[in-house]
């Protein structure tokens, strides 16, 4: 169950015929609106290659995808559609998912009700975009999204900032390639210049992605109530920052990991934050910093 209690995450799949109308005035240049919309948060194009009906009313498509535009998009990625009553204009008539046919999808995050389980995520069509891959290039919508990038490929602008506080605070920043380490006691902090290669980015870009990072509340508290609803706070604790620039969207996660037991959610963020440590930790211009003399409440 994802850690939002509002409700699960819906998304916005566009993928139905391009349509110009009063109420989607945008669709007339959906390519260039789609990158430049905030509220438009994944642009890829990819191959349907799985359809499972996953309720009474939605069913998931698997995509492999061969090409992203805007967001941390992984090499393959689960679509679910929620064929509510009021929509299934945009969904019957051929519009649904097939397998084979290559697609060009935006999609958007929402918060509403699911598929039947508690943390389904649910897509669902407007009338607005591209019915198939061709259309998109008649239409003219790849000119203008342009060249786009392969999935698991950081896009130009892909730059995080990290901090990580054991007990003093490091922070890796790739916006300006810094490493910084605090010394604490009075000690003046120590910083490096650190530029990871273009293999650790894409490997750090790739687990966003796989993870659903930008999905993952600003103010993250990973915790699961035992049935007893019992939460255990553990010390010392660690905690965590990760602030992520991608295709134009910046979003922040900040963890306390104190509280237990840990949700799958929680789990998964560890790991990325294991892998971001990992890779500074093992260049050897961190190894040569002096240690701190700080110690842990």
């Amino acid at each position: 169950m994802t850690f939002r209690t509002l409700g699960i995450r819906f998304a916005l799949a566009l993928g139905s015929l391009l349509v110009a109308s009063s109420a989607h005035a945008e669709c007339i240049t959906p390519g260039e609106w789609w990158l430049r919309e905030p509220i438009v948060e994944l642009v890829f194009s990819g191959t349907a290659v799985e359809i499972t009906q996953t309720a009474e009313v939605g069913y998931r498509a698997a995509f492999n995808v061969d090409r992203v535009w805007k967001g941390a998009v992984p090499k393959r990625i689960d679509l679910y559609v929620w064929e509510l009553a009021s929509e299934m204009d945009g969904v019957v008539a051929g519009r649904r998912y097939l397998i084979g046919a290559r697609r060009l999808v935006s999609a958007r995050e929402r918060e509403g009700v699911g598929l039947g389980r508690t943390d389904a995520v649910a897509f669902t069509e407007v009338q607005c975009g591209a019915r198939d891959y061709r259309d998109a290039e008649k239409a003219g919508i790849l000119r203008a999204l342009g060249d786009g990038v392969p999935p698991g490929q950081p896009p130009a602008d892909f730059a995080f900032k990290f901090d990580f506080k054991p007990c003093v605070t490091n922070t890796l920043d790739t916006y300006r390639n810094i490493y910084t380490r605090e010394m604490g006691l009075g000690d003046p902090p120590v910083s490096i210049p650190l530029t990871l290669s273009t293999e650790q980015m894409a490997a750090v870009y790739d687990a966003i992605g796989s993870i659903g990072f930008f999905n993952y509340p600003t103010k993250f508290l990973g915790v699961k109530p035992t049935a007893t609803d019992e939460i255990t706070v553990k010390g010392p604790s660690t905690t965590y920052r990760l602030e992520v620039r991608s295709s134009g969207v910046m979003h922040v996660v900040s963890w306390d990991d104190r509280f237990f037991p840990h949700t799958e959610e929680a789990s998964r963020l560890l790991k990325l934050f294991d892998l971001i440590n990992g890779i500074v930790n093992d260049r050897p211009e961190v190894k040569r910093l002096p240690v701190s003399r700080a110690g842990c409440l």
